[in-house]
């Protein structure tokens, strides 16, 4: 299938970091007949030596396919597109010769983009989604939030600096990316674990998790995504429009809740 159009977006400066993006789906969440967003994105090099083709599909199946010469990023990236349903394929050229950091980076702030991208406008996504996962001695637990404000609170105590060669300390400019360019708020905490590979592993597997359930599509009317920053305080008794005569009727019943919560 064709692009649509190419649409132009930039994040940090567009002299360092430059993201094309060309949407193959009406809203860009994909579907499960293939197709797909591509995001390419250049990072802090002009000329061009970093290189990420991203195709992500939001309404997968759990497929990927990774080449970024990173094998332990690719093990987590992994857990996300299995545990969140997501169709994910990134290939990315960094200077791995000087270290992970810049590629780590990258792969989370362009994933934030196309995850963004994705939900579009966030109407009709249930907007909520959490997961504990346990892997043995380990337990952690993930809570998104599509707020449109980004925010981050990231607690894992490792237990080693490095997992496979791999600098533990670079999941955390992972998930800042993410959460910078999804515009989303994210609590990640490691609750147990004395083993450093168990403690990632459990992460990323509930960051797919609560992804899945925050970016799917809601079924009910109670999931429906509350507006962000524009819900009003719960009218007075004296003001409610309910017929509910207790001190409190917001709390009274459904339909005096419905009335007293109003949005702008």
């Amino acid at each position: 299938m064709a692009p649509s159009g190419p649409a132009t977006m930039t994040s940090k400066s567009a002299s360092q970091n430059s993201l094309r993006a060309c949407l193959q789906a009406p809203h860009g969440r994909g579907d499960p007949s293939g197709e797909k967003i591509i995001f390419s994105s250049n990072h802090g090099d002009p000329a061009g030596r970093e290189f990420n083709l991203w195709m992500v599909n939001l309404d997968g199946s759990g497929r990927s396919a990774f080449e970024t010469g990173i094998p332990f990023l690719e093990h987590m990236l992994d857990q996300i597109a299995r545990h969140g349903m997501l169709d994910l394929e990134i290939k990315a050229v960094g200077d791995l010769h000087i270290d992970d950091h810049h590629t780590v980076e990258d792969i989370g702030i362009t994933l934030g983009q196309a995850v963004a991208r994705a939900v579009g406008d966030r109407k009709g996504i249930v907007r909520y989604g959490h997961a504990y996962v346990p892997l043995d001695e380990a337990l952690s637990r993930v809570v998104i939030d599509f707020s449109g404000r980004p925010g981050l609170e990231y607690h894992i105590p490792f237990t080693r600096a490095a997992v496979g060669g791999f600098d533990v300390d670079l999941f955390l400019e992972f998930f800042q990316g993410f959460v910078n360019h999804a515009a989303v708020t994210l609590h990640v905490d490691n609750l147990r674990g004395a083993n450093a590979h168990h403690q990632a592993e459990t992460v990323f597997k509930a960051f797919g998790r609560a992804l899945r359930v925050a970016a799917s599509r809601r079924t009910s009317p109670s999931d429906r995504t509350l507006p962000t920053r524009s819900i009003r305080r719960r009218a007075s008794p004296t003001r409610c429009r309910s017929r509910c005569r207790s001190a409190c009727p917001c709390m009274t019943c459904s339909a005096a809740r419905s009335r007293c919560w109003s949005t702008t």
